[in-house]
């Protein structure tokens, strides 16, 4: 994922919005790493970025549903760029590339054993590193846990099946995981705010 663009046009279109949240890119190399979609920081703001590109119905509601997207990209984006990270060679230098290889697996192995998730014990044997390997590891990465990320990867997914589809509230939150339509409701409400069935309207 890249993000092209000015700090100054961002300001114009953001007004008041807090646009002077975002730091500047920084030095070249910095600039660069992020570019090429390396960063940590980068990958909270594909959620909401994959809603807005995953949205396909046009409603009364659609224009300011796109800006509330773009918004929590940027929220997501200044969150994570503002954060002070260990420097590239730690973070990276410090993982084999056949272990960086296995860390990548992990979010898949989650999604494709979401009904039954495994324990971090699984993961890790899963992937020949011990537990403490993988989760720092994960953590170095993708700049959270690996629950934290299953998690939101879940949700996000959810949401993009509530504008998408007409699929009842319960089974969507099956297909994402969930094992009880109580359980998915009560995360996707303490997530977002609202109930999955008002955020449907909202963004439908």
């Amino acid at each position: 994922m890249s993000i092209t663009g000015t700090w100054t046009g961002l300001e114009s279109y953001l007004g008041g919005l807090g646009a002077q949240a975002v730091p500047a890119a920084g030095p070249e190399h910095v600039a660069r790493e992020r570019y090429l979609g390396r960063s940590a920081a980068l990958h909270p703001a594909a959620g909401p970025l994959e809603e807005i590109f995953l949205h396909r119905r046009s409603s009364p509601g659609r224009l300011l549903f796109m800006e509330s997207r773009l918004v929590a990209a940027l929220a997501a984006l200044s969150d994570g760029l503002t954060v002070t990270a260990p420097p590239t060679d730690v973070r990276y230098l410090a993982l084999a590339d056949h272990e960086v290889a296995a860390l990548r697996r992990v979010p898949e192995l989650l999604w494709q054993q979401r009904h039954a998730p495994p324990t971090l014990a699984g993961l890790a044997r899963a992937s020949s590193m011990s537990v403490r390997r993988l989760t720092t590891g994960f953590r170095a990465l993708y700049g959270t846990s690996v629950k934290e990320f299953h998690r939101r990867r879940c949700l996000d997914r959810a949401a993009a099946l509530l504008v998408e589809t007409d699929w009842p509230v319960a089974r969507i939150g099956h297909e994402v995981g969930y094992a009880s339509p109580s359980n998915f409701g009560y995360a996707f409400r303490r997530d977002r705010g609202t109930t999955p069935a008002r955020f449907r309207r909202t963004h439908s």
